[in-house]
């Protein structure tokens, strides 16, 4: 049986989130801050629920804590609901998606922008750039129009330069050693957990103060 409720939070966390409670889980959607999900978690872990990572949470617009079990039938809702949509967007909205892979469903595949402006970066590791080369395969001509990604985003420019290095370097049976190289050494560092989250928190706020 599903329950859903709505918080509206204290002046020192702005914003009202929307929790939903499953047979699977939990699910958060709203302006989430550290302190929030830091009490959510606890909570979740009393239930035996793990935190997961982008592919379910971007699925479901939200923060999911869930168990496998829960995670296997969450899944199997999620694609079922978007049978019907064509390839490209079928990968966007499911489950296995990445930031960098993202990024170009929206910018060359014409995918409604819906991913936060703070994540637009290069794919810095060898499954996020496999999600890349496999999103291109669902966009006619993308290899060739990597161009414009790299002029939005000068953070992109070198990996889209040294591409075809990168795609052959891909093929390496089991984990590409050589391609994760590679990659560290033509990507910035990524941000730490802690940077990344006061970030957002940043960038959420100024959008608070604007309205």
């Amino acid at each position: 049986m599903d329950l859903n409720c709505t918080l509206t939070l204290s002046r020192d966390i702005p914003g009202d989130v929307t929790l939903r409670f499953t047979p699977h889980g939990m699910l958060a959607r709203g302006i989430l801050h550290v302190a929030l999900v830091e009490h959510l978690t606890a909570y979740a872990t009393e239930q035996g629920w793990d935190e997961l990572g982008i592919g379910l949470g971007h699925a479901l617009r939200g923060h999911v804590w869930t168990n496998e079990a829960g995670a296997i039938a969450w899944g199997a809702q999620v694609e079922a609901a978007l049978a019907h949509l064509p390839p490209l967007e079928r990968w966007a909205y499911g489950l296995d998606t990445g930031s960098s892979s993202l990024v170009l469903a929206c910018v060359l595949g014409g995918v409604p922008w819906s991913w936060p402006h703070y994540a637009q970066g290069p794919p810095t590791d060898p499954p996020a750039f496999r999600k890349c080369l496999h999103v291109l395969t669902l966009i006619p001509g993308g290899r060739e129009r990597l161009g414009e990604v790299s002029d939005l985003f000068a953070e992109w420019y070198r990996v889209v330069e040294a591409w075809d290095e990168l795609t052959e370097l891909s093929r390496e049976d089991g984990f590409p050693l050589r391609l994760a190289e590679r990659l560290r050494e033509l990507c910035p560092k990524p941000p730490t957990e802690e940077q990344l989250m006061a970030q957002i928190e940043a960038i959420m706020d100024a959008e608070e103060n604007r309205t």
